[in-house]
């Protein structure tokens, strides 16, 4: 058989399986576009991170060398991109959609 058939036949093999896949999983595949849907910030990623360390916002202020202000800025961000209300609903949204582990 000619090498550049069996080449492209396995080509359109792994095309059909990886769409098969994508039918199989579409919930999965909507979660990782969620994820970067939300669009958080270098800086919203280190806070999320840090309250899922226990940190309070004077902590992550002296962590981060920023204002308490500024940290609870990025905070009500975070929150409002993650549509919740409170730290651990945070935390574990962001653990979730593996935002955090």
């Amino acid at each position: 058989m000619n090498p550049k058939l069996i080449a492209k036949d396995n080509s359109l093999n792994v095309l059909m399986e990886t769409r098969a896949f994508a039918q199989l999983y579409p919930k999965y595949l909507e979660e990782d576009a969620e994820i970067h849907n939300l669009k958080l910030t270098k800086t919203e990623v280190q806070i999320i991170h840090l309250l899922n360390d226990g940190m309070s916002n004077c902590h992550i202020s002296d962590y981060l060398n920023i204002k308490i202000d500024t940290v609870k800025f990025h905070t009500r961000n975070l929150y409002a991109k993650l549509g919740v209300k409170s730290r651990l609903k945070a935390v574990q949204i962001a653990k979730i959609k593996k935002i955090i582990e």
